[in-house]
């Protein structure tokens, strides 16, 4: 049975999907992860797996629930996952020229040594798997659902700045780059029609703020 017959009557939802992943996240940062997680795991192996599977259950899980029940449609082909895969990966492959010279900017003309030694958790959670379990609640359904209520600018700022609020607290100048780079990711997910290029680059970009 679908929930939401009328665009109206789907903004409701909407708001409550994003306060379901305010809310999963401020429990998990301030509640999960001191008072359970970091006092019964022991297991450096364990510790980001939970990361994931808290995250899959909260973000991923709703959003594809979302889709199918409140949007109407396939949430495959609504989050651009399997749609214009050639667009996504060249953005992708433009992303790893940007990643190629900054690394070599920063570790070679810089002489900064590159740290690889970054462990399981680290690998796991913010490179290989960041890009699936934060693109696709941001950019594949908040910001093409702002799209579709408000238009590309007004849903890019604001879809920016939603998921720069979930990053908070931050420096000031941290804080700018995330707006920034949520920005970026919004015009590319608008040119390429395919959220892999969006997915890849999001990892990228954690990886480049790792190895320093």
């Amino acid at each position: 049975m679908f929930v939401a017959k009328t665009r109206r009557a789907e903004i409701p939802w909407f708001l409550a999907y994003l306060l379901l992943v305010f809310a999963s996240h401020l429990v998990a940062e301030y509640v999960v992860w001191p008072y359970v997680v970091t006092r019964t795991i022991t297991n450096p192996y364990l510790d980001p797996l939970v990361s994931v599977l808290w995250r899959i259950l909260f973000w991923i899980v709703p959003t594809f629930l979302y889709l199918t029940y409140v949007n109407r449609c396939n949430p495959w082909t609504y989050l651009k996952l399997t749609t214009n895969l050639g667009k996504g990966l060249l953005w992708a492959l433009a992303g790893g020229i940007w990643f190629t010279l900054a690394l070599s900017y920063r570790h070679v003309l810089q002489g900064l040594p590159i740290n690889l030694n970054l462990g399981f958790g680290a690998w796991l959670d913010m490179v290989v798997l960041v890009g699936f379990v934060e693109e696709i609640p941001f950019r594949g359904l908040v910001f093409q659902k702002l799209n579709e209520f408000l238009g590309f600018w007004p849903a890019s700022l604001l879809s920016s700045f939603v998921f720069m609020c979930l990053h908070l607290p931050t420096s000031p100048y941290t804080a700018l780059y995330l707006f920034g780079f949520a920005w970026i990711l919004c015009v590319v997910l608008k040119r390429s029609g395919s959220l892999w290029g969006c997915i890849i680059l999001h990892g990228l970009n954690d990886l480049l703020s790792l190895i320093v």
